[in-house]
């Protein structure tokens, strides 16, 4: 139910920031869709800008590639395409859902493949 990359993150506070912001879009969704307001969570993958990129010392976006199934990067624009679709009336009956919008990368991790100690 909730997108695997968010249970892969090692580092803990941001897995507790993640799993929090997604249940907490959810008891919002039951608690005002009987005043019309619809709540819904959006997953981001690896998104390329310019400011991201200038932020780091290394290339964090390369190293992110051979992870995501679509094999590029997403860009802010599909992020924001996909948060007008769950404000448009094609999802009228959307509410308390979480949007993965991350090219198939939440599908897949190195942790899959590569245990180690065994």
């Amino acid at each position: 139910m909730l997108p695997w990359r968010i249970c892969q993150s090692k580092k803990k506070h941001i897995l507790s920031v993640k799993l929090v912001n997604i249940f907490f879009s959810r008891s919002m969704a039951v608690e005002w869709i009987q005043n019309g307001v619809r709540v819904n969570c959006v997953c981001p993958g690896t998104v390329f800008s310019k400011t991201a990129r200038d932020n780091y010392s290394y290339d964090v976006f390369e190293m992110s590639r051979p992870h995501i199934p679509a094999k590029r990067l997403g860009t802010p624009d599909e992020i924001a395409t996909a948060v007008c679709y769950l404000n448009s009336p094609a999802a009228a009956f959307v509410t308390g859902s979480t949007l993965t919008v991350d090219g198939g990368q939440s599908l897949y991790s190195p942790l899959m493949w590569q245990i180690e100690g065994l």
